[in-house]
């Protein structure tokens, strides 16, 4: 577009004004507005069978996060509402941190019927209970670039902000909220409360944390000593904590990777060949795949 005025053979003095800053309006917008973590970008439908019953809204939400580079990025999140009118103040809300599921973009709760697993657990705990819904995919799940498995900062951000965004979004939400998470997302909700501070305008109420993933290295040292090099275990048990420790591992290192690229991925995971089809399990796959697969390397 060129910048200069419209232009009028004969246009009145107020006409001709008006038309002057509708030019220079145009001339000076083509600056977009800086991305604000927390802020949403859109939403749209989605179709979840076991809340179907319970929820007046179902929805993806894509929010801003910031990510672990620091620079803002985009998210998604699944933003679940009870059927109804809402109490004084709105619907009191769940940040929801789900478990592992694994590292490629296909594994995204919001891509699935069920949210990797726990729709209907989320009904019949909370939903039924009158608690609106946001469970976060996480930071790189669907989206660009890998998942940072296991960054706490990262899962509590992803959690923190999707809240912030869809309280800004749906009117009938409270800013009243608190952070319930399993295994992985446990530890994410923990991260939650600890990160508050980022999201001023929502309020942090409590934090359940429910089989957190914690001290990794000792649970690992336990399965290997008890139970992989013990010979009086049954072989099945052994073969079953073998695979675990080794698909474990892998999602933690996929997780270092996603923060530091250049890091060697089978530093910790033997010869190359082997670390290779590993890795590419852990990326290309979810969860249930890649500990299905592991035994076959």
């Amino acid at each position: 577009m060129t910048c200069s005025p419209p232009a009028n053979p004969r246009p009145t003095r107020w006409l001709a004004v008006a038309l002057l800053a509708v030019g220079l309006s145009a001339c000076g917008g083509d600056d977009a507005p800086p991305a604000v973590a927390g802020d949403a970008v859109a939403k749209s439908p989605l179709n979840i069978p076991a809340v179907a019953g319970t929820a007046g809204v179902v929805e993806k939400l894509t929010y801003r996060m910031t990510g672990i580079d620091g620079a803002v990025r985009t998210e998604n999140a699944v933003v679940i509402i009870p059927a109804g009118d809402p109490p004084d103040g709105g619907w009191p809300v769940i940040a929801w941190g789900h478990g592992t599921v694994g590292i490629a973009d296909t594994c995204a709760p919001s891509a699935s019927e069920n949210l990797g697993g726990y729709a209907s657990y989320l009904n019949d705990v909370y939903l039924s209970n009158n608690f609106a819904i946001v469970a976060a995919d996480y930071e790189g799940l669907g989206t660009p670039g890998l998942h940072p498995y296991l960054n706490l900062e990262s899962g509590g951000r992803s959690m923190l902000q999707a809240v912030n965004a869809a309280v800004k979004t749906y009117p009938s939400l409270s800013k009243l909220f608190a952070n319930v998470g399993h295994s992985r997302g446990g530890q994410a909700a923990l991260g939650a409360a600890q990160y508050a501070s980022v999201t001023p305008d929502i309020t942090l109420v409590g934090t359940v944390a429910i089989a957190p993933a914690s001290n990794v290295k000792t649970q690992s040292d336990f399965a290997l000593n008890n139970v992989i090099n013990n010979a009086a275990a049954p072989l099945t048990d052994r073969i079953n904590a073998g695979v675990d420790r080794i698909g474990f591992a892998s999602l933690i290192m996929a997780g270092v990777k996603a923060q530091n690229p250049s890091w060697d991925y089978g530093a910790g995971l033997g010869p190359d060949g082997v670390a290779a089809g590993i890795e590419a399990l852990a990326i290309d796959g979810c969860s249930t795949d890649l500990f299905a697969q592991l035994i076959t390397l």
